[in-house]
């Protein structure tokens, strides 16, 4: 399975890639409002730039896209949706393996009971929870 990527730094692709995502979120119904405020953060810190550490991209093919944090010693996945005709074919599998790459620690925040399985069947470990109490946090040392 092959991505496309589009960085938070590429400003104008990553404004039509966030448009296409929000998009998604409304017509599937997964957390439009938050992803609203989520990018609107993120083109922020782009464009004034803020801290050149964060960085943001966004992974993406016809089955699905994903939505990542890159930080200097690991990576983090915000969000994740895999369009319903394609669940459950891969699309999360090849995206770690994809992020195995880049040998930094993998990391997942939720509190959805489909992604949680999905987590431990891959190796990820609980490491506690979210500063703000509402998802678990998982980690995958690489």
């Amino acid at each position: 399975m092959e991505f496309d990527f589009v960085g938070d730094r590429e400003s104008e692709k990553f404004v039509e890639m966030s448009r296409k995502i929000l998009a998604d979120a409304l017509k599937y119904s997964f957390n439009h409002d938050g992803l609203k405020f989520f990018f609107l953060l993120v083109i922020g810190n782009a464009i004034y730039d803020v801290n050149k550490t964060v960085n943001h991209y966004i992974v993406f093919n016809s089955c699905g896209w994903a939505i990542m944090l890159d930080m200097p010693d690991f990576v983090e996945v915000k969000y994740i949706f895999v369009y319903p005709e394609h669940r459950r074919k891969g699309f999360f599998t090849c995206l770690l393996t994809l992020l195995k790459q880049e040998k930094k620690e993998i990391v997942v925040c939720t509190r959805e009971s489909v992604m949680l399985k999905a987590l431990v069947a891959r190796g990820f470990k609980l490491k506690g929870r979210t500063v703000d109490e509402t998802e678990l946090k998982f980690i995958l040392n690489v």
